[in-house]
């Protein structure tokens, strides 16, 4: 942002106005905020709002780490997982044929298996919960974003999306729905295709 403000000042050759820019995970904040007030919920209590839910509904999981302080590690591993899943919008099905395979016993530990077993429920009482606080996680605020339909950013003249690397389900799913309505534009640089890109036209 910076040098992109400094470059269009020397080309501008004056004082100006500067574009509004942001980085995707503030482009999505952006627009949820328009939608609702959002609170934002830190590492630490994500990982307890998980040791409650485990405690309530999945005690047997908790053998051997009872205390908060023993599960921490456990769900923060919990807490990346949902997040991936969140980014990635992953299909409800593959998340059951984990559960599958999970209930017959994959070659890992016990514990782990077991987690994975519940795997559905749990995401499903932690998004829950999250919700009736109007707490969000950024896992779940790429998936809420792209699953609205229609997004209101009239307020901006022309969108510009550079620099695409890698892009999550989530993210593409955003960019193509902006991308399809004409309410955004799509920089890139490159000699050859671009894979990254080449579902969202």
């Amino acid at each position: 942002a910076l040098f992109l403000r400094k470059e269009l000042g020397n080309q501008i050759g004056r004082s100006f106005i500067p574009p509004k820019i942001l980085s995707i995970d503030e482009f999505v904040d952006y627009v949820i905020n328009k939608k609702t007030e959002v609170s934002n919920l830190q590492d630490m209590e994500s990982c307890y709002l998980i040791y409650s839910i485990v405690k309530r509904h999945f005690k047997h999981i908790l053998s051997g780490r009872e205390r908060f302080s023993d599960f921490v590690p456990w769900a923060r591993e919990v807490l990346g997982f949902i997040e991936q899943l969140d980014l990635e919008d992953v299909d409800i099905d593959d998340i059951r044929n984990i559960q599958l395979n999970a209930q017959i016993g994959y070659d890992v530990p016990e514990s782990i298996n077991l987690l994975l077993s519940n795997l559905i429920e749990l995401r499903k009482l932690f998004h829950q919960e999250l919700l009736k606080t109007n707490s969000f996680t950024r896992g779940l605020k790429y998936l809420t974003v792209s699953k609205m339909e229609n997004i209101d950013l009239g307020e901006f003249e022309n969108i510009f999306f550079c620099n695409f690397f890698y892009l999550h389900k989530t993210e593409e799913r955003i960019l193509k729905n902006l991308y399809d309505h004409e309410k955004a534009d799509l920089i890139f640089q490159a000699e050859n295709d671009w894979p990254v890109v080449k579902d969202l036209f």
